[in-house]
C-alpha cells in the first residue's frame, strides 16, 4: 500500500483468481535483491546479484557473510505476509537460482521451504531447473525440450516458461518482437507434447494492460485450440 499504485495488489489478484476458480500463484525474487541493505554482494554471489555502484550507497550496510541472516529473515516476513493473508496459495515460483548457486549456504532454502509448507500445505515450489532438490516441480526458462529437466529429474512435473517477447517485460526496439498466433500455437503444442505445462509470460504495458497485438494472439490461439483440439 505504500508503493506507487496505493493499491493491494497481490489482494485484488487473489481476489480474481477467487471469483473464477483460478489457483493463485506468487512470484517470489529470492536470489537477487537491488534494495536491501543486508543482500549480499556481487563479490560474493556474481554480477547481477545488484546494481554495481561506483560508490556504495549509504544505506548499504552487508559487511560480512553473517548479515545474510538479516536478509533471510527480511524474506520469511515476507513469505510469512504473503502466505497468510490472502487465502489459498497454489504455488510459488522463486527466482534468482544462478546466484543463489554461487554460496547457497548463506541462504538457509531448507528452512525457507519449510516455513511455506508450514503456512501452505498445499503450496507448490518451483525454483526454476531446481535449487535443492526438494521442489514439487521444475520451471526453466526458454528451454521448449524437456528431457527431464537441467538437473535430469523426470519425476517432477515439469513447466516450461518463456515470453510472448524477446525478454520479459516491455521492451521497444527489436526486443520487442511479438511472437504470432502460429509460433504461440506451436510452443503449447510442444510442451503439451512433452508433458509439460506452459508458462507464458505476456510483458504488459506500464498500465498493465496487454498489447493489442497480443491479446489478439491469445485469443486467436485460444480459438484454435478450441476448435482443433490438444
Amino acid at each position: 500500500m505504500q508503493a506507487p499504485a496505493t493499491r493491494d495488489l497481490v489482494g485484488e489478484l487473489a481476489q480474481a483468481c477467487a471469483a473464477r476458480g483460478l489457483g493463485l500463484f506468487l512470484y517470489y525474487s529470492h536470489g537477487r535483491d537491488w534494495r536491501h541493505p543486508y543482500f549480499p554482494p556481487n563479490e560474493v554471489l556474481g554480477k547481477t546479484a545488484r546494481p554495481t555502484y561506483e560508490q556504495s550507497p549509504p544505506e548499504y550496510l552487508w559487511a560480512n557473510n553473517e548479515d545474510t541472516e538479516h536478509y533471510v529473515a527480511y524474506c520469511h516476513a515476507q513469505l510469512t505476509e504473503l502466505l497468510t493473508h490472502y487465502g489459498p496459495v497454489a504455488g510459488i515460483w522463486m527466482d534468482g537460482v544462478g546466484t543463489y548457486r554461487q554460496k547457497p549456504e548463506l541462504f538457509h532454502l531448507e528452512d525457507t521451504y519449510a516455513l511455506i509448507r508450514r503456512l501452505q500445505p498445499g503450496c507448490l515450489i518451483a525454483y526454476k531447473n531446481g535449487a535443492i532438490d526438494d521442489e514439487d516441480f521444475y520451471s526453466p526458462e526458454h528451454s521448449l525440450d524437456w528431457g527431464g529437466g537441467l538437473r535430469g529429474d523426470p519425476r517432477r512435473f515439469p513447466e516450461i516458461n518463456t515470453s510472448m517477447h524477446k525478454l520479459w517485460g516491455n521492451y521497444q526496439g527489436e526486443d520487442a518482437a511479438h511472437k504470432g498466433p502460429d509460433e504461440i500455437e506451436q510452443m503449447v503444442r510442444r510442451a503439451w507434447s512433452q508433458g509439460a505445462n506452459l508458462l507464458l509470460n505476456t510483458g504488459p504495458l506500464g498500465d498493465g494492460s496487454l498489447h493489442p497485438e497480443d491479446e489478439n494472439t491469445l485469443r486467436e490461439v485460444g480459438t484454435r485450440l478450441r476448435e482443433n483440439g490438444g
